[in-house]
C-alpha cells in the first residue's frame, strides 16, 4: 500500500532483505574470521577496513528501522490532512507552516504516535496492543538506541530483537491503515467493541465450581463474541499480533454451551490472549 508517497510494502521487504544481508555477514564474519583476514590480505586491504565496513552496514540497518518508523508516520499524518492538496493556496501555506517537509519529524516512540493520533486527527484513538507488552518495549528501545547513536555515536542495539521490533512496525501499520481504508468512524467503533468484550469476558467470574449457575453470562459473552466476530472478524485476522485473539473470539463464538468444560476451556484461552489487550483507561 502507499500512504501519501511512501510505498510502505516495499520499505518493509527492503528492511527485511537488509537485516538477512546484515545476519549473513555478520555471522559469516564471526565464524570465518581467519579466512577473511587470508582474503583481506591477497586483495591487499586492511582488514580492520573491511571489518568496519560490516560493523556499519549493521549500524545502517538501525537508522533504516528508525527512518521507517518515521516516514510512515510522516506520510500517514500528510494523507489525512490531504497535504499540499487544498485548492485553497493560502490553507496549503497555513499547513506547510505547521508541518514543513523538511523539518517535520514526528516523535516515533509508540505512546507518542498514540497520543500524537489522538490528540490531532481522531479523538479518542487508542492503539488496541497495550503497551506493557515486551515487543512494544523492544521497539521504543530500538528508536531511543537511533538517538543515541545518531547523537552520540554509541551503538547499543540489539540485531537479536529485529523480528519483535518489525513485527510491533507492521502492528501499527496496520492500525493505521484501517483508519485510511475503513475511515475514523469504523476505528474507533472497532476500538469501542474490543474494548467492551474484553471487559466482559475480564470481568465474567465463571469458574469450574460455579459455571452450572452462569449460563446467562456464558450466552451472552457467546453471543457478543458472535457478533464481534460478524462484524470486525476479518480486520482482526488483518492483524498479525491479534490473529491469535481472533482465533480464540471465533472459538467462544462457536462454542457448545451444553459442553460445561470445553466451554471454560475457550472461555479462559480468550481471557489469556485478551492481558495485552488495553483496557479503556
Amino acid at each position: 500500500m502507499v500512504i501519501f508517497e511512501l510505498d510502505v510494502d516495499e520499505s518493509l521487504n527492503r528492511l527485511e532483505q537488509n537485516h538477512e544481508y546484515v545476519t549473513l555477514i555478520k555471522n559469516s564474519l564471526a565464524e570465518k574470521r581467519s579466512k577473511y583476514r587470508k582474503f583481506a590480505n591477497i586483495i591487499r586491504l586492511d582488514f580492520n577496513a573491511l571489518d568496519r565496513c560490516c560493523s556499519n552496514y549493521e549500524y545502517t540497518l538501525l537508522i533504516d528501522m528508525y527512518s521507517f518508523s518515521e516516514q510512515l508516520v510522516k506520510n500517514f499524518f500528510y494523507y489525512m490532512i490531504d497535504y499540499e492538496a487544498h485548492s485553497n493556496d493560502s490553507l496549503n501555506r497555513f499547513i506547510d507552516s505547521k508541518v514543513p517537509r523538511k523539518r517535520f519529524s514526528p516523535n516515533v516512540q509508540y505512546d507518542e504516535i498514540e497520543k500524537m493520533i489522538r490528540n490531532q486527527l481522531l479523538g479518542g484513538f487508542k492503539f488496541i496492543l497495550s503497551n506493557c507488552k515486551t515487543e512494544i518495549s523492544m521497539y521504543d528501545q530500538m528508536i531511543q538506541s537511533r538517538h543515541k547513536y545518531a547523537h552520540r555515536g554509541h551503538y547499543s542495539f540489539s540485531l537479536n530483537n529485529f523480528e519483535e521490533i518489525l513485527g510491533i512496525q507492521k502492528y501499527i501499520y496496520s492500525e493505521l491503515k484501517m483508519i485510511i481504508i475503513d475511515g475514523c468512524e469504523y476505528r474507533l467503533k472497532f476500538q469501542s467493541d474490543y474494548v467492551d468484550l474484553k471487559n466482559a469476558v475480564q470481568n465474567a467470574k465463571i469458574s469450574e465450581s460455579n459455571i452450572k449457575y452462569k449460563g446467562n453470562d456464558l450466552k451472552r459473552i457467546k453471543n457478543m463474541c458472535k457478533k464481534f466476530y460478524s462484524t470486525h472478524g476479518t480486520k482482526v485476522y488483518d492483524i498479525e499480533k491479534l490473529m491469535k485473539i481472533a482465533e480464540n473470539i471465533d472459538l467462544v463464538s462457536k462454542m457448545d454451551l451444553r459442553s460445561k468444560n470445553s466451554s471454560l476451556q475457550a472461555l479462559d484461552e480468550l481471557k489469556k490472549s485478551y492481558l495485552f489487550v488495553r483496557t479503556n483507561d
